[in-house]
């Protein structure tokens, strides 16, 4: 029986039973699993809030004008001080903000078991990636070395110390973790503190606030507002993970004991001696007017009002906020000031859900009395013992004239309109250690020089591509208009509603999460930054689920029942796993057959599945412009497929690429073996085509479809350098290739038409 769901001010038609079900088995971690579309009924409506006021503040470095910081940096008003304040903010932050982007996609995001909660952190994920360009924009602005900043990372303890501090929270933490158990359940929990309360909620604040008060003395205007920007973006991420690590607490009351309780606030305790001793190392504070018992004591202050978010006794009680300006600055207390600010054209993208949850609605935080009653009562409360501050004879303290290193030979790379300056030893060396897998791991700066610019390229196009299920081109009055119609046909119906099924199973399906395991197995930081992308898409494609289907009024689990039940659905499923069963996080790829088995799996999701399965859905959606027919879905469509041609493109690539690194396993057994493959999805799409669409309903010829998919096919064999299927003949369709962004590629030598190294290189 359908059920009419009220969220806010819109209405979503849910069968009962399911949705029923649905909100019942949503919980942080064990919840029911998910098989497609569960997202509503909404269980945890912080999420959604939170990823509203996240989307709507939807900014890119090329936002922000950086001439006058050009100016400065170019001249001798600038003092040695200042140079070194920002350069130890992008030096520092480079490497941070991966360390966070990689605990949330491949920890964090794995376990938590809500679809709301997916969707919050993967949204999370995609403003860590921007955080990661906004450096690099700065790092080509002011013509700073990139390895003078990572040196001074590799080579001051208290920065390796941080480090060690938060990878110590996280490298033992994995999605084959025991959630069963009380153990098993703090170390998530601990996670989440870790990260959100003391990482980016405390130790993050030392750099913001040097770079904020230098911003605030008129010096550095871009930068400062890219650091305004990116601290409104951690404001975000430090409430994402206190309601999340609060939801875990309220949902296993079991593991709220006094000793976990005393533990995350040595913890804390710890972090925050840590970043003291940063703070006294390395940052000049006298040269932004403060002193150093100031900036500790606002240390104090931040680090004991996330401990009274979450609850937790504070270290100081009553401390006061010694730096009141710079607190509104940083917008800790007067948030919405910060708001009032620059808005960036991109809301004008935002999503449905961002429309749907207005983020002046997000309620007020429970009072810190309300969050202690999760814990045991302390019952002999003592005072607080001083951090321990530890005293590393090797750490270079700070004397008031930082030392730069510098080289003498140094190099330029181009990226685009980007020109960066290089250690030439250091960029021959990260060079040469790259790798599609078995490389050396990297970090930001690493980037350069690009030995995958193909993947750099396509970013860019990614990110040009930016759209929203209410970007303007998207008008659906005239679908809900022949949604309703007496003259729509049966045929058209059943379509449209199979469409928006797969837009609601398709995560779910195997091969679904292919994508996300290969970004744990390549090593060469481009392509991370590509895949890094797929949790922004991911959320892009259930915002255009959501928006149609209340726009249509159509009921979400009806539609995807149909895919769900399909046993032609069920078969191509059955060929995803059999052909890259095995390849996992972790997998040992100095083994021949596990590198075979990566290539395999790169061509069936690339080729096969992103790249020909479904296209006989899709065409038949697309040809419902023959009668102009859901323009405003048909549209939707074509962006979902445009976002697909991209990850089509980037896993030929990046199959092409690894066979060129490892040609040992480009023997002509496999190559038969690939062909094999590519045969037997042809046969299942022509199947789908011939028994599981309208076809002649529609008024389309079922034979010019199948020769439409033979002709994808082997658009997609010759762009692998494989030979064709049947004899290459003229596409029947020949308006389809452009709604649905079929390009013709040649097979390149992998990088041999794309290596372009710096211009006085020889490597």
């Amino acid at each position: 029986m359908d059920k009419i769901y009220p969220i806010r001010k819109y209405d979503f038609t849910l069968m009962q039973q399911k949705a029923e079900e649905a909100l019942a088995g949503k919980r942080v971690i064990n919840g029911i699993p998910f098989a497609g579309f569960d997202l509503f009924p909404v269980k945890y409506e912080w999420a959604f809030e939170k990823y509203a006021a996240m989307m709507a503040n939807h900014w890119e470095p090329e936002d922000i004008q950086m001439q006058k910081d050009v100016e400065q940096w170019r001249s001798e008003q600038i003092t040695p001080n200042e140079r070194w304040i920002i350069m130890m903010g992008i030096g520092y932050f480079s490497a941070a903000e991966g360390i966070v982007g990689d605990n949330i996609q491949h920890v964090v995001r794995d376990l938590v078991s809500a679809p709301e909660l997916e969707l919050v952190l993967g949204r999370h994920a995609h403003e860590e990636n921007i955080h990661a360009d906004s450096l690099l924009y700065m790092i080509s602005s002011l013509g700073i070395d990139p390895h003078e900043c990572e040196a001074m990372f590799e080579q001051i303890p208290s920065i390796v110390n941080k480090n060690e501090f938060v990878t110590r929270h996280s490298n033992n933490l994995r999605s084959d973790l025991d959630l069963s158990s009380i153990a098993g359940k703090q170390l998530l929990a601990k996670n989440m503190f870790v990260f959100g309360q003391c990482m980016e909620g405390t130790q993050f604040y030392g750099l913001f606030g040097m770079i904020l008060s230098l911003y605030r003395q008129g010096k550095f205007p871009g930068i400062g507002q890219m650091f305004r920007y990116t601290l409104r973006d951690e404001s975000n991420h430090i409430e994402v993970f206190r309601h999340l690590f609060l939801d875990l607490l309220r949902e296993n009351p079991e593991i709220c004991t006094a000793a976990f309780r005393d533990e995350l606030v040595q913890i804390m305790r710890e972090g925050v001696a840590l970043e003291k001793e940063f703070i006294r190392d390395c940052l000049p504070v006298n040269a932004v007017g403060l002193t150093m018992a100031e900036f500790e004591r606002y240390t104090d202050f931040i680090a004991d009002r996330r401990l009274r978010g979450c609850g937790l006794p504070e270290l100081h009680p009553g401390i006061q906020d010694p730096l009141p300006w710079l607190d509104e600055v940083i917008f800790m207390r007067k948030e919405q000031n910060f708001f009032e600010g620059k808005v960036t054209d991109y809301q004008k993208v935002a999503g449905f859900i961002s429309e749907i949850f207005q983020t002046d609605a997000t309620s007020e935080r429970e009072s810190y009395a309300e969050l202690q009653q999760l814990w045991p009562a302390i019952t002999n409360p003592t005072t607080p013992a001083p951090e321990p501050v530890k005293q590393n004879p090797a750490a270079t303290v700070y004397q008031g004239e930082p030392t730069i290193r510098t080289t003498s030979e140094k190099t330029t790379c181009q990226i685009g309109n980007r020109v960066f300056l290089l250690d030439k030893a250091k960029a021959k060396l990260a060079f040469s250690a790259k790798r599609v897998v078995n490389g050396r791991e990297t970090m930001t700066f690493n980037l350069l020089p690009l030995k995958y610019p193909w993947a750099y390229e396509l970013h860019k196009q990614m990110k040009a591509d930016h759209w929203g299920p209410l970007s303007p081109d998207i008008q659906m009055q005239t679908d809900i208009e022949q949604w309703h119609a007496a003259d729509l046909s049966a045929g058209e119906r059943s379509t449209l509603q199979l469409a928006i099924g797969w837009m609601a199973t398709s995560r779910k399906m195997a091969g679904g999460e292919l994508q996300h395991v290969v970004r744990t197995l390549v090593t060469a930081p481009e392509l991370k930054l590509v895949l890094g992308r797929e949790t922004h898409d991911d959320n892009i494609r259930i915002e255009a689920l959501v928006h149609a289907a209340h726009t249509l009024g159509v009921n979400i689990h009806e539609c995807e029942a149909l895919c769900l039940t399909s046993p032609l659905i069920a078969r191509k499923e059955v060929f995803a796993t059999r052909h890259t069963s095995g390849l996992q996080r972790g997998l040992d790829l100095t083994q021949p057959e596990n590198l075979k088995l990566m290539a395999r799996s790169l061509f069936v999701f690339g080729q096969c599945m992103k790249g020909l399965q479904f296209f006989g859905l899709f065409g038949s959606i697309m040809s419902l412009q023959l009668h102009n027919r859901f323009p405003g879905f048909r549209q939707i469509l074509s962006n979902l497929l445009k976002d697909e041609a991209h990850y089509t493109e980037f896993f030929r690539q990046l199959f092409l690429d690894l066979l060129d690194e490892n040609p040992a396993i480009n023997d002509s057994a496999f190559r038969e073996e690939l062909l094999g493959i590519m045969l037997e999805a042809v046969a299942l799409e022509k199947d789908l085509i011939r028994q599981g669409l309208p076809m002649k309903a529609l008024g389309l010829k079922i034979e010019d479809y199948e020769s439409f998919i033979d002709h994808t096919a082997n658009c997609r064999l010759r762009g692998c350098g494989l030979p064709m299927l049947t004899p290459d003949t003229k596409n029947p369709l020949p308006w389809l290739p452009e709604p649905m962004h079929l390009k013709e590629t040649t097979a390149l030598s992998a990088s041999s038409g794309y290596l372009k190294p710096c211009e006085d290189d020889d490597f």
